[in-house]
Order: structure tokens, then sequence, then C-alpha cells
């Protein structure tokens, strides 16, 4: 940033900070990437430069392919019609346009997962056997506590697992994770 400010480019370019997703590195008894929990599936992402507010932080849910769409925007440049990114631009503004409502994650043929912000609903099979899982990660970021056979919370499975077969028709995946 401050060899761009010596430049004199500093107020014409947008420095986007990310990496690969997370490892799991112990975490739910896992190593690697190979799961749907949230330490491998976040990855961080810093965006500095003209229109973007210092030191705000989003929760927005954001995927790799939205970073073009979100320059495109920020730049002033119409987005190509083959791109299926999603703008972000909003958040940095507060208008509407603030990036996705949610998203599906999965893992080969035996995981996937649907996550909306606040809750995280998971189906996975091993050796023939379906699992479920619903986290509420506002409570419970580190996805500990399975609320799953709670009762009061069956209508987030409900929705959740509505909303991930949707996602999953709308991604061409056939896999079935339904009970």
């Amino acid at each position: 940033m401050a060899a761009l400010k010596d430049g004199g480019e500093a107020d014409d370019t947008i420095v986007i900070y990310t990496g690969d997703h997370g490892l799991a590195i112990g975490s739910h008894g896992l190593l690697g990437k190979q799961n749907v929990y949230q330490p491998s599936l976040s990855t961080p992402l810093i965006f500095a430069g003209p229109g973007v507010p210092r030191g705000q932080r989003s929760d927005a849910i954001v995927l790799k392919q939205d970073y073009f769409p979100t320059i495109c925007e920020m730049a002033g440049i119409k987005n190509p019609a083959t791109v299926e990114g999603v703008s972000f631009a909003g958040t940095f503004n507060g208008k509407s346009g603030g990036g996705r409502d949610g998203m599906l994650s999965g893992f080969k043929n035996f995981q996937r997962a649907y996550f909306d912000g606040r809750w995280k609903y998971i189906r996975y099979q091993v050796h023939g056997k379906k699992t479920t899982q619903l986290f509420d990660l506002q409570a419970d970021p580190a996805e500990t506590k399975d609320l799953s056979t709670d009762a009061y919370q069956s209508h987030h499975i409900e929705r959740l697992a509505g909303l991930m077969r949707d996602a999953q028709h709308a991604q061409g995946d056939g896999e079935d994770f339904s009970s």
C-alpha cells in the first residue's frame, strides 16, 4: 500500500488479499480440507482501495468467483454475460447487492452443506449411513453443538434442506442427500 501511495497509484488501485481455503488441523478430529466445517471452508479476504471503507468487517457470503464481478462493478465496467459470480460491492457502501443469501458446499459424493449466514445444515454419508447435523454458527462458531435432534430446530432443518436441494439442482449436483 505504501508503494502504491508513493507511486501515486493508491487512488486508482483496488488491492485484494486472499488465500486458499483452510485446513482442519484437528478441528472435529480431522486434518485437511476434505470436509464442510468452517475451518476448512473459510478463506481470508481483504479489499482495500477507493470505495472500500477502512476497518469495516463484513459477514457477507462470498465465493472466489464473486471477486471478478465485484471488481467490475467497482471499476464501472459491465460484467460479461458469461460470469456466474455475484458482486458483493454493495457491502462496501451499505447498498443492496451485498453478496449471496447462502452457500452450498460439498466434498465428493458423500458430503454436502448449506450455510445461510447463521445456520449450517450438513448431510453426509459413510458406508451407506446418512447423517444430519445442524449448527447455529452465531451461538456456536466452532460447530461443536449439533442441534439436529432438537425438535425446536426442525424448521431450520426443513428450510435449509430445501435450500440445499434447490442449490444442488441449480448447480447440476445430482447427489441425493435426502433422508
